[in-house]
């Protein structure tokens, strides 16, 4: 049976990748089912880039969306949509052209920032109308702010699609979900875990690697800034960073600085380092993943990762680390509480840095049978999708 999977699988940040492929293989690892499985990235991609020049395109993009006035900003986003939708459209309908169900799954996909994913997801879900193709929405986040017009394109496009599951990722992405689709779209939306919680299951480690300390997942002020109502320049991001480094280097820690791959971060990260060896003469080594595995593989190094980037918690907590989460995106707040570790969350704006580090080297409170017992009911909520895709999906074509 033919599904095709649609997402932000190929995106620079490979956090996306990762929550992609653990869907991926959840699906064809689970009850015995196998599945041909053709991946949708919703931005056109159709591999991991490892091109420098064409990871930084989202980077330049944001900078003149940051330089442009509000009023004149609208019109370019309008317009550049409109043009992009023509290729997105070729794109989709190649990726899902004779699959027989398509899965939307994964990511904070319902979300509404300068019209983005209301205008992929659109364009798909209109496709998908055409050919009469079942819709399973799975594993997502659902935003609680949206625009005009974005929220009007995006409940049109659902109006008549034959959606047969809706699972959301969060309590607080159900209840937006009701707020905003729910007497559009007929299915009740469930609460499942994260896809990304699997990770321990797809990328099998080397358990006998010598760990290496504490890993900090950079994330630039541009990023938090357009993703999230907190703002935070970058010399007070440069200089909290520093001083998280040198209380965990003066501690007895080995602190490894790592990106998750956007551009944004990276250039970020790269004047952390700059300033760093300004300041104290220290060389620190950048690392930056192109794909979801170096992701892993390094995440699995670590002893513990402070980050504000969701997919990097995700992936240490599968692969039982100490996890700090940094506030910004509600999203990483409904985490934390699903994981039953909101101790572990801090505002970077009003909690001291030694606290932070405290929280770092202090032994977790979450068992491994709890970590376990998350990662089973990831695998068995997986597992029911692809038992309602194999019996209720029907060939319409």
């Amino acid at each position: 049976m033919k599904i095709a999977i649609a997402n932000v699988k190929y995106s620079a940040n490979v956090g996306d990748g990762l929550l992609s492929e653990c869907l991926e293989f959840g699906l064809n690892n689970i009850n015995d089912m196998k599945f041909d499985i053709s991946s949708c990235d919703l931005a056109g991609r159709t591999r991991y880039c490892t091109d420098t020049q064409a990871r930084s395109t989202r980077k330049k993009y944001l900078q003149i969306l940051d330089s442009t006035p509000k009023m004149m900003r609208r019109f370019v986003l309008r317009t550049g949509l409109s043009l992009k939708s023509v290729s997105w459209r070729k794109h989709y309908d190649c990726c899902i052209g004779d699959a027989e169900a398509v899965v939307i799954g994964g990511g904070n996909l319902f979300t509404d920032v300068d019209l983005n994913f209301p205008t992929k997801i659109s364009v798909l879900l209109n496709l998908a109308k055409q050919r009469r193709q079942p819709i399973y929405i799975y594993g997502i986040g659902v935003g609680d702010v949206w625009s005009k017009r974005g929220l009007e394109i995006l409940r049109e496009a659902l109006k008549n699609s034959d959606i047969r599951t809706v699972a959301v990722r969060d309590r607080r992405s159900q209840q937006n979900f009701i707020k905003y689709f729910g007497d559009i779209v007929k299915q009740s939306p469930v609460v499942v875990r994260d896809p990304g919680l699997i990770t321990s299951e797809v990328y099998k480690l080397d358990d006998g690697v010598v760990l290496q300390g504490v890993g900090i997942c950079l994330t630039s002020p541009a990023a938090i800034s357009y993703h999230s109502n907190i703002s935070v320049s970058n010399d007070f991001l440069l200089n909290w960073y520093e001083r998280l480094y040198s209380q965990l280097t003066e501690g007895g820690a080995r602190v490894e600085i790592f990106t998750n791959g956007d551009e944004e971060d990276n250039a970020f990260a790269s004047d952390f380092c700059s300033f760093i060896k300004a300041k104290k003469g220290i060389e620190i080594e950048l690392f930056s993943p192109q794909t979801p595995t170096e992701l892993a593989s390094y995440i699995g190094n670590m002893q513990a990762v402070v980050a504000f980037r969701m997919h990097a918690l995700i992936c240490a907590y599968s692969l039982g680390k100490r996890i700090v989460a940094l506030m910004w995106d509600p999203k990483v707040e409904s985490l934390m509480a699903s994981l039953g570790l909101k101790k572990y969350l801090v505002d970077v704006n009003t909690v001291e840095v030694a606290d932070v580090c405290s929280l770092v080297l202090l032994e977790s409170e979450r068992s491994d049978s709890n970590c376990i017992s998350v990662q089973e009911e990831a695998l068995n909520e997986i597992g029911d999708l692809a038992k309602n895709v194999q019996s209720l999906s029907v060939r319409y074509q």
